[in-house]
């Protein structure tokens, strides 16, 4: 088998309060909506240099899922989206005003990251390569 693609699907309350934060913000393209063209989305997904996030809704997931795998237990975990960018002053500049959750930090593998929350909650870690 061979892996093809991975992206990860973020469950979240609502759709709306997320847009700004990917589109506006970090420069993700909306590639497909669910409902098409409706105010309020129940899935979509953003795209940006090849790589994908989606958002889906608690309410559509539970619809997606038989009864034994209630939408609820996905309340209970955490994500942490890594995306290693070419400039993390850039990144930090356009996402000033979002709560950041870890100041910019040089690691010892290398990359200097910083983690904010986006507007769902879950933590966005940015990373760029330290230039030796």
């Amino acid at each position: 088998m061979k892996i093809l693609r991975c992206t990860p699907i973020q469950i979240v309350d609502a759709i709306e309060p997320n847009l700004d934060f990917w589109e506006n913000r970090l420069g993700y393209k909306r590639t497909a909506e669910v409902p098409p063209g409706a105010k309020q989305l129940d899935f979509v997904i953003l795209e940006k240099d090849g790589l994908e996030v989606m958002l889906q809704t608690y309410k559509s997931m539970e619809a997606d899922m038989s009864s034994a795998h209630s939408a609820e237990r996905f309340q209970r975990k955490e994500t942490i989206l890594y995306i290693e960018v070419d400039s993390l002053e850039e990144a930090a500049r356009a996402l000033k005003g979002v709560p950041i959750s870890m100041e910019p930090v040089d690691r010892p593998y290398g990359m200097r990251e910083m983690t904010v929350k986006d507007p769902s909650g879950y933590a966005v870690c940015l990373a760029q390569k330290i230039k030796a």
